[in-house]
């Protein structure tokens, strides 16, 4: 089996570097460019076999230790490099508070599980809020290095399972078995938890496997496969992909197998046909050129077009975005290949030279990487302490509420005492329902149930509407939380009411259930809504008929209908608020970089970014005695702006949050319908 250079594998790094980094750009067409890592995974799979099926043939065993040397002189310095850097440019260009998340991230990048990391800390790889994320893109190193870690004790084990002579055909069949169960797994988790199928080793392990067993085919000879064709196939289902997958799609599932066997039929082509148009064009040098720096742009790009967006709060530019992710990290890349990865590779310097001394140097490099990594977190701890102010003296003034669980630990609500504000002798006269723009209300109620002598009961979960007839659905998984919530709210209203209720504030983010992308580009994607009627959830997806916009309102007003009228029948009167206007920017970061006075959002376009909520939030209330509306906004903007800062305090705590100063200095215009809520006009 040849092991000799292969110059179009280069050529299929090129192509899929280029992938991922243009379509972080945002260059138009290159919707499924991250498929690009699929690439990837596929080629280690195909190259590592091939390696250890060679050390099998002349050896008889693998080298562990030298395996893991090699791996890592390979990935370890270049990629220590970059995780030090992007950690030094983060004390100067993120604020304090985003340090902890990002010294906690580096942390994760040599103990291997940044995949895991970021599979609990992102909303999903191609949520908004990832964006701001300097090392997300080590979840598929990670992956690869726990590839790395299981893939030569496999072939050993299959190799001491029978004669050598029966080797290549016994890697063969317990590869494709690994693959296939790998695969059933991931199409399972696609559908059922999208997020495991898509950061998760086990659930890529076919990748790396469908690679591994196109490596391997030529040590069993199956003359009856025509290479020619299956290198146009080939890059017929690798560019398809590139150019038709798409981030709205469920991945990776069935859609991953396009690039991975793709890639997979284009090296297993060109093992034998070298001259072929094929492999001359993907051999080609520019192609080589950057095949051969692909390990390094990959580390370079995504940095760095993190740290810009960062700057500009959240916003993309393209031209920015292509300086940054494209020129700029390409040149950091020749130098980090032509100073730090060939010298390592090739010349072997100090420690590097043997195989101990690689080990010994790769555990005290990586132990390096999370000293470096905690000392940024403390240092964000740190610096946040130490930072000027930025909410001046003045409104409320009360001690921080203590958060109210969603659930108690038996599965039911949380104790009502537990969750009460305003006077904490009193049985609650008002309940207050709603997700976390409720629980933001809630120094409010505290600061007029002190004064009215009013207990409010929370009821919050964040992401959840006051809704009890609804699910929430969120990229084709159903956030049954939610409706276990609103049912358990709902159902406590007859016991409430028996013991002194009066009336209910239901408060929500109404527009982010809608199936649109929220305004923030640092906020989490889209949610919609459907009737919890529908049964039939795997076909469908979030901004498509039902769970698009026009679906997810049809079914807010219903369930709101309905759920008001659960209220009216038991004699509490309801207090709606009405969505408070949204900002393009996370409001603290945005003051601090460039003051109060730039930080403003057109009151046209918040108007018209919250009309078609308001419209049925409207209607609603016209059809119920008792129920009222009360509009933030004309407390946050005047008659041209939605304003950051007011008074002397910031209004938002993100770009979507009200501060307590700021709820608190609604209660003046709010006084009468908060009387009214609680029956004590």
């Amino acid at each position: 089996m040849s092991q000799g250079y292969r110059a179009d594998i280069d050529g299929l790094r090129a192509i899929a570097v280029l992938a991922v980094v243009l379509f972080h750009i945002g260059i138009p067409g290159l919707d499924g460019g991250f498929v690009g890592v699929d690439v990837f995974f596929a080629i280690s799979g195909y190259l590592i076999s091939r390696l250890l099926l060679n050390e099998l043939h002349v050896t008889g065993t693998v080298n562990l230790p030298a395996f893991f040397a090699r791996r890592i002189r390979r990935l370890l310095p270049a990629m220590l490099l970059v995780i030090a850097c992007t950690l030094a440019l983060s004390t100067l260009l993120l604020f304090p508070e985003e340090l902890p998340r990002l010294g906690k991230s580096a942390m994760a990048v040599p103990l291997l599980v940044a995949n895991q990391h970021f599979m609990k800390l992102s909303g999903g790889y191609f949520d908004p809020s990832v964006d701001l994320m300097p090392l997300l893109h080590t979840w598929s190193l990670s992956v690869e290095e726990q590839f790395y870690l299981f893939w030569p004790l496999l072939f050993l084990l299959l190799a001491r399972a029978g004669t050598a002579t029966g080797l290549p055909r016994r890697l063969w069949a317990g590869i494709a078995v690994l693959g296939l169960l790998s695969f059933g797994v991931c199409l399972y988790l696609t559908v059922q938890e999208p997020q495991s199928a898509y950061f998760l080793m086990p659930t890529r392990a076919w990748e790396f496997a469908v690679g591994a067993l196109f490596g391997l085919l030529p040590g069993i000879h199956y003359r009856w496969l025509n290479r020619s064709l299956a290198g146009f196939l080939g890059g017929v289902l690798l560019l398809g992909s590139i150019l038709l997958i798409n981030e709205q799609q469920a991945f990776p599932g069935w859609r991953a197998m396009l690039p991975v066997l793709g890639v997979s039929l284009l090296m297993w082509s060109g093992d034998t046909r070298p001259q072929s148009v094929l492999s001359r064009v993907l051999g080609a040098a520019p192609l080589c050129w950057i095949g051969r720096h692909s390990y390094s742009w990959y580390l370079w790009h995504w940095p760095l077009l993190a740290f810009g967006r960062a700057y500009r709060l959240g916003g993309r530019d393209f031209w920015l975005d292509l300086l940054l992710g494209g020129v700029l990290s390409l040149l950091l890349a020749i130098l980090t290949y032509r100073f730090v990865e060939q010298p390592v590779r090739q010349r072997r310097p100090w420690l590097f030279a043997s195989t101990r001394g690689s080990l010994c140097l790769g555990l005290g490099l990586s132990l390096s990487g999370v000293g470096l990594a905690a000392a940024t977190l403390e240092y964000g701890k740190w610096a946040q302490s130490h930072q000027p102010a930025i909410q001046l003296p003045g409104g409320y003034q009360g001690d921080p509420l203590r958060p109210c669980p969603a659930f108690s630990h038996k599965g039911g609500l949380a104790p009502v005492a537990l969750c009460t504000v305003g006077p904490a002798q009193l049985t609650p006269r008002l309940l207050l329902w709603g997700d976390s723009h409720a629980d933001h209300y809630s120094p409010l109620f505290d600061h007029f149930g002190r004064g009215q002598q009013v207990a409010t009961l929370r009821r919050e979960r964040g992401s959840c509407p006051p809704i009890a007839d609804v699910y929430t659905v969120k990229k084709g998984q159903i956030q049954t939380e939610c409706a276990e919530h609103s049912s358990l709210v709902s159902a406590s209203l007859p016991g409430l009411a028996e013991n002194g209720l009066k009336g209910v504030v239901l408060s929500a983010r109404w527009g982010f259930y809608l199936g649109r992308q929220p305004l923030d580009p640092g906020t989490f994607d889209a949610i919609a809504m459907l009737a919890s009627q529908q049964t039939q959830f795997e076909a469908l997806r979030v901004g498509q008929a039902p769970l698009d916009e026009a679906g997810s309102l049809r079914t807010m007003e219903r369930a709101l209908d309905k759920q008001l009228s659960v209220i009216g029948r038991l004699g509490l009167r309801t207090l709606i608020i009405a969505p408070s206007p949204e900002l393009p920017f996370t409001v603290p970061g945005c003051v601090r970089r460039r003051g109060a006075d730039a930080c403003v959002y057109p009151l046209k376009a918040a108007q018209q970014r919250r009309q078609a909520v308001l419209a049925v939030l409207s209607r609603v209330v016209a059809r119920h005695s008792q129920v009222r509306l009360v509009d933030p906004l004309p407390l946050l903007c005047d008659e041209q702006l939605c304003r950051s800062q007011q008074n002397g305090y910031l209004q938002y705590s993100d770009s979507a949050h009200l501060t307590s100063l700021a709820v608190v200095a609604m209660q003046p215009a709010w006084l009468a319908s908060l009387r009214w809520v609680a029956a004590i006009d």
